[in-house]
């Protein structure tokens, strides 16, 4: 923040002071389109989300028969999206408020953050520290390296936020990178929390318990650590090949166009 990274207008170091805000800055947690004797704007932007939640619960059950290990999330995500493609179809679609979506949104987060913290198996920890103290070695200098070296030149746009998001999925899971988000975009004003959402429907179904992450053990252990090890630098390395050629490894914001 005091660099200037930040981007997002709804954070300030007035907003720092105190964790209780003023009655001057404090906002509703959203609007009411019914009747309060027929449902509350509560449940039924809830019940939206449930419905949403529920189509990719479907659509893992089926997708799983196929490919075990399916995360859900990426498939809510698209069940989100039927139900606003049903939604802008008929008399409900002016009954949606984004500030509604925003409260269900933190609640989910936080509880999301406590039971990523409260799952932890301190006993499985304590038997791997070892290899647990160099995997978390090499990952922080990798995550540093992608925030600080890759995250200016890959995002050209609120590259902070997205850089940042990113940073948190690396070195945890997906609700600390949510987490650090939201602490530098709390209203979510850029465009880092839709893209990092229209994302995971590509990423996950490879990545983060996905099929890539589900076949790396099995490689190393038979095809031994050093040569999977080796394919997936060489892996990373044709990807940042592709990303110059294509274009989107650009002079990250503010850099001079001298020659990196």
């Amino acid at each position: 923040m005091r660099r200037g990274h930040v981007t997002a207008h709804d954070v300030g170091e007035d907003d720092r002071r105190s964790d209780i805000l003023p009655e001057s800055r404090r906002t509703s947690t959203g609007r009411t389109a019914f009747n309060k004797d027929l449902i509350d704007s509560l449940t039924y932007h809830a019940a939206l989300v449930a419905v949403a939640v529920l189509i990719g619960w479907v659509l893992q059950y089926f997708i799983e028969l196929a490919v075990p290990g399916m995360p859900l999330f990426p498939l809510a995500m698209i069940g989100g999206g039927i139900v606003q493609a049903v939604l802008d179809r008929t008399p409900l679609r002016n009954t949606v408020d984004a500030a509604s979506f925003r409260t269900i949104q933190a609640i989910a987060l936080d509880v999301l953050i406590v039971a990523a913290v409260a799952s932890i198996q301190l006993p499985v920890v304590a038997d791997n520290a070892g290899a647990l103290i160099v995997l978390m070695v090499l990952a922080a200098v990798l995550a540093i390296g992608f925030f600080f070296l890759i995250g200016p030149r890959l995002f050209q746009q609120n590259w902070f936020e997205q850089a940042i998001v990113n940073f948190g999925t690396l070195t945890g899971v997906a609700s600390v990178g949510l987490m650090l988000l939201r602490m530098v975009d709390p209203n979510l004003t850029t465009i880092t929390g839709k893209a990092y959402a229209l994302s995971k429907p590509f990423r996950s179904p490879f990545i983060g318990g996905g099929l890539i992450t589900a076949v790396v053990p099995i490689l190393a252990i038979t095809q031994g650590p050093l040569l999977t090890g080796g394919l997936f630098i060489v892996l990373f390395l044709v990807l940042l090949l592709a990303a110059r050629l294509l274009g989107f490894w650009r002079k990250p914001p503010g850099i001079s166009s001298s020659p990196e």
